[in-house]
């Protein structure tokens, strides 16, 4: 059975040197600081070790450049160009061997060189970060806008679900209404009855949850004129000495329910006691 190849992942690696590089960073700078450092002084000391600043490229400079570049911003860069352009010009002969030092015109046109790759650098890094962030926020945005939209049809599929629901109830079909007795506890006579409205509808819900959902939809008021007029087409079978009752909302639509009852008259008893109304109609409970 052949060995499993093993995979590494070089996530970590890029994760940790991103935070490391991060400008935004405080906690490295000063080891960042000690590594360009580092970096400037190894790069003197190959220039000098292989014979002089005409044996080895001058160019092996812009490693620390790019490094602070990378991590620090405008003027500690300046800093370490300048820094490099002093190791590798008037502090660096031409050649060793020889003795023959560099010309001013050689190392100032390097250290200019070494000044404007610097600033480069930085201007382009910052603007990659920025270019970066700005994706990132652009991303976040629309990922959001994504999610309300996506919410916002859910919302529109159940709003149109209950309304069609709700449109089946008015129709009509699925809604019945029981009567509950009301009993005087003293005498033990049946004073009133109590309209009560039950769908047999799917899916299953509550009655107040029904009314509610019919309200959402703004279909409320036609909901429950339905039901009060069903619930009124039982006061011709009560006694004359029973009074019907129902649960509305808090600004029933009683000018709808008036206009098509037909028979006794319908009138709102307020809040008072029910033992007070005398004769049939419709009394909205407190």
């Amino acid at each position: 059975m052949a060995p499993r190849a093993r995979t590494i992942s070089v996530a970590p690696v890029w994760t940790g040197l991103s935070r490391f590089l991060d400008p935004e960073a405080t906690t490295s700078s000063a080891v960042m600081a000690a590594l360009v450092a580092f970096l400037l002084v190894t790069c003197s000391a190959l220039t000098y070790v292989a014979g002089g600043a005409e044996r080895l490229s001058q160019m092996v400079y812009l490693a620390p450049i790019l490094l602070s570049a990378l991590r620090f911003r405008h003027l500690a860069t300046l800093a370490t160009a300048v820094a490099a352009a002093l190791l590798a010009g008037p502090l660096m002969p031409a050649d060793l061997v020889t003795g023959r030092s560099q010309l001013p015109s050689e190392w100032l046109s390097r250290g200019l060189t070494f000044v404007a790759v610097g600033q480069l650098a930085v201007f382009l890094f910052r603007t990659h970060r920025a270019m970066s962030s700005a994706l990132q926020s652009t991303q976040r945005m629309a990922s959001q806008m994504q999610d309300r939209v996506r919410e916002a049809e859910a919302q529109a599929r159940r709003r149109d679900e209950v309304a069609a629901q709700v449109g089946q109830a008015l129709r009509g079909t699925g809604i019945r209404i029981l009567f509950q007795p009301i009993a005087d506890l003293r005498t033990g006579t049946v004073t009133g009855v109590e309209a009560l409205a039950r769908f047999d509808l799917p899916p299953p819900r509550r009655p107040d949850t029904w009314f509610s959902h019919a309200w959402e939809v703004g279909l409320g008021p036609e909901l429950e004129v339905l039901a009060l007029r069903q619930a009124l087409s039982a006061v011709d079978r009560l006694p004359e000495s029973v009074y019907l009752s129902a649960n509305v909302t808090a600004h029933p639509p009683v000018a709808g329910v008036r206009g098509a009852h037909r028979g006794p008259p319908v009138r709102p008893a307020g809040s008072g006691d029910h033992r007070a109304h005398q004769g049939r109609g419709l009394r909205f409970p407190s």
